[in-house]
């Protein structure tokens, strides 16, 4: 499990730095605190959550479909 969630973080990483984000702005489209999209993107949590990273980003994240 700890290489699937460290796996989505650097997916997560690599589709909010295509779309020229900061972690703060992508936290503020979520609904998220940067702490948690910080969190997210070095593998510390996982889930649903990035399901809503995903939207925001308008980006698949193709495990969040099996997590959530």
């Amino acid at each position: 499990m700890q290489h699937a969630t460290f796996l989505l973080g650097r997916e997560l990483r690599a589709a909010r730095r295509s779309r020229k984000l900061t972690q703060e702005s992508l936290a503020e489209r979520a609904g998220l605190n940067l702490a948690t999209i910080a969190n997210l993107e070095c593998g510390r949590r996982h889930g649903c959550t990035v399901a809503c990273c995903s939207c925001c980003l308008r980006a698949p994240v193709r495990w969040t479909r099996q997590q959530c």
